[in-house]
């Protein structure tokens, strides 16, 4: 995965449950560009009503 702590100069920089909230953080991200995007398009699709 990807390590936020230094190895060679003793203790944990962060603690562990770190890493697990970036990735939830950048895929949450990921989804609400993606939903945003097909919502967009799904807008931009329907006939214009008078």
């Amino acid at each position: 995965m990807w390590p936020l702590r230094d190895t060679t100069c003793g203790p944990d920089l962060v603690p562990g449950f770190v890493n697990p909230l970036v990735v939830g953080a950048v895929v949450l991200f990921a989804v609400l560009v993606t939903l945003s995007t097909v919502a967009t398009v799904r807008h931009r699709r329907l006939p214009q009503r008078d």
